[in-house]
């Protein structure tokens, strides 16, 4: 009976082995937040998302709908849920000796997206298009998705105004697995441990 139960524990473990990293598949999932916000000149507008999804971070994008009349205006940051981790995405590209003119314009409908992959620095950014933030973005990976994220944007100059649509986290999640899961593989690894030891008496 002893050795059915010890055969039973290991099986258990092997299971659980498959089971975990089941649990911990990666799983891209998008969240919006509509803001609707006026970017007027020299203030800074902070908009808030929150998620009550858990689960730890393994890739992150964002993009943001936002018109505005002159890039270099703007310092775009982005702050995770602890409140404190908070990096830059864009820092008036092309200020103070801006060239853009016209073709700096940020324009609805033509989506502003940073991924630290992207192949153009955020700095060389005249419009809409997919850049490198100036920080990286990879600095959320390993943290918890759950609380509450803020984008925060600045205008720095007089005359040129704008608006911030929606803005959009784009996020591989991995899922935690359940107590309940870890406490089994504890148990089958308790018993393949002790699986071994009787045979080896």
């Amino acid at each position: 009976m002893k050795t059915t139960l010890l055969k039973s524990a290991a099986t258990l473990a092997i299971v659980s082995g498959f089971m975990m990293p089941m649990a911990a598949m990666a799983t891209p999932t998008t969240y919006t937040q509509a803001s609707g916000q006026a970017i007027t000149n020299n203030t800074t507008i902070v908009s808030d998302m929150v998620i009550n999804d858990t689960g730890m971070i393994d890739g992150l994008t964002i993009e943001l709908d936002i018109e505005h009349t002159w890039i270099g205006d703007l310092i775009i940051q982005l702050t995770g849920p602890d409140g404190f981790t908070t990096i830059t995405l864009m820092d008036r590209p092309g200020a103070p000796s801006s060239t853009f003119g016209n073709s700096g314009d940020l324009v609805f409908g033509v989506p502003l997206i940073f991924d630290d992959a992207a192949a153009t620095a955020a700095e060389a950014a005249n419009g809409g298009g997919t850049y490198a933030p100036d920080g990286l973005l990879s600095t959320f990976i390993g943290s918890d998705l759950a609380g509450t994220w803020s984008l925060s944007i600045s205008d720095n100059a007089d005359a040129d105004q704008g608006n911030l649509r929606s803005w959009s986290l784009n996020v591989d999640v991995t899922s935690v697995p359940e107590p309940e899961i870890l406490a089994l593989f504890g148990f089958g690894l308790i018993g393949m441990g002790a699986l071994r030891r009787r045979r080896q008496s």
